[in-house]
């Protein structure tokens, strides 16, 4: 008995030291109480969590998102599972993690092993590139690829609600004449008031700069409230306020068409701002005739 006490014990700290050598989160769950019984130094680091507020601990409690009862292996019979998942450590910050879940059977009790991969780097580079490539540097809105993705999303939201949405298309009037005269610092001034006007409409409208001096706002919202008329009126009165408080040597002035997405009739997001960038234009031409 005593030589068996000794080999168990030997076997016990023989894993421990591999667990404590193992560059990877490791978690030791007993299946039926849901309670995790062991933790790798690595495991604790990544939730700032120490031993006592680990051990003999529900495991969705403090380390898992996973809702009550809907756990992949405990709750829907997998052998194994594997998933990137959004936690949060002790000190409420993200913690993204590759998740490897395998359940295994030690004399005759179920237990789950889980090893945990931080992939809290990679994630938050992989959305700053992600930002990157659909942000505009200058003006901070989305550029023309951002713009059509979202404005995608949209209308297939509007297809199944059946709300119509509303689209304005502007081009910032005499910016080559602006660059050409006054300086390309000058024209960027305009084009940082343009999106800025544009971006005062609502938080929830989506606000492109798809390339120069033209923008793109999908409005969304109640249909009598943003009606043609009303938008038209919204917009000339920030232009109005945004040259009264400019103290430049020119005013800002913007050309625009808007255009109304009709879900009994659906069409692409580049046919409408065909359609909105015909109307803009024989806004601009109107001018040009005054």
């Amino acid at each position: 008995k005593k030589e068996a006490e000794n080999k168990h014990r030997e076997v016990k700290n023989y894993l421990s030291s591999i667990l404590s050598s193992v560059q990877t989160g490791i978690l030791i769950i007993e299946a039926e109480s849901r309670i995790v019984i062991d933790a790798n130094p690595v495991a604790l680091e990544m939730f700032r969590l120490d031993t006592d507020d680990l051990i003999g601990k529900p495991c969705h409690d403090s380390v898992c998102s996973v809702e009550t009862c809907n756990c992949p292996i405990l709750d829907h019979g997998n052998k194994k599972h594997k998933a990137i998942q959004n936690l949060y450590n002790q000190n409420g910050d993200d913690l993204y993690v590759l998740r490897t879940a395998t359940s295994f059977m030690l004399n005759n009790r179920k237990y789950i092993v889980e090893s945990l991969v931080d992939i809290t780097e990679q994630k938050i580079l992989e959305e700053k590139l992600h930002t990157q490539s659909i942000t505009d540097d200058m003006t901070g809105l989305l550029n023309r690829r951002g713009f059509l993705m979202m404005a995608r999303k949209q209308l297939k939201i509007a297809d199944r609600s059946q709300k119509p949405l509303s689209l304005l298309f502007a081009d910032v009037d005499k910016l080559k004449f602006i660059n050409d005269n006054f300086g390309h610092e000058s024209g960027d001034k305009m084009l940082i008031h343009a999106s800025k006007i544009l971006s005062s409409f609502r938080s929830s409208d989506i606000v492109g700069r798809l390339g120069g001096d033209e923008f793109a706002v999908l409005i969304i919202g109640d249909e009598v409230e943003e009606s043609k008329a009303h938008i038209e009126k919204r917009f000339s009165n920030l232009l109005e306020e945004t040259n009264t408080q400019l103290a430049d040597r020119f005013k800002l002035s913007i050309s625009y068409g808007v255009v109304r997405y009709d879900p009994a009739q659906p069409c692409s997001i580049e046919e409408l701002l065909s359609e909105a960038d015909t109307l803009m234009y024989d806004s601009k031409k109107e001018k040009q005739s005054v």
